[in-house]
């Protein structure tokens, strides 16, 4: 993968992936090792799921070689604020206070 994917736009990412030009897993595996290179030093990532990440990228990229269309943000890594509660992760809210506060719901706004 070229540097230059580090960098696009959402939407040109987006569009490689549903026209099969670049594959999920590749993008989702660029995006973790660029996380594990760079976080340390920004810090921007208090959770990561890897294994979730990748086995969905993984099948994303069944679907899309069945033919399956995917929707417009298909296949493009996210990353959710800590101030949000995501179900099984630890949402500290930018506070040592909350370091341990490991939650098993997704807020409400975000369901669906």
């Amino acid at each position: 993968m070229t540097d230059g994917l580090d960098y696009a736009p959402a939407h040109e990412l987006a569009a490689l992936v549903r026209a099969r030009e670049l594959s999920p897993v590749a993008l989702m595996e660029r995006s973790l090792a660029r996380i594990a290179a760079l976080n340390p030093a920004l810090n921007a990532f208090v959770a990561i799921d890897a294994e979730a990440a990748l086995r969905e990228a993984r099948a994303l990229e069944t679907r899309l070689a069945r033919g399956e269309t995917a929707g417009p943000l298909a296949g493009l890594p996210l990353g959710v604020k800590d101030l949000e509660n995501a179900a099984g992760f630890v949402t500290t809210k930018g506070s040592r206070l909350y370091r341990d506060n490991r939650v098993d719901f997704d807020d409400a706004r975000w369901r669906g």
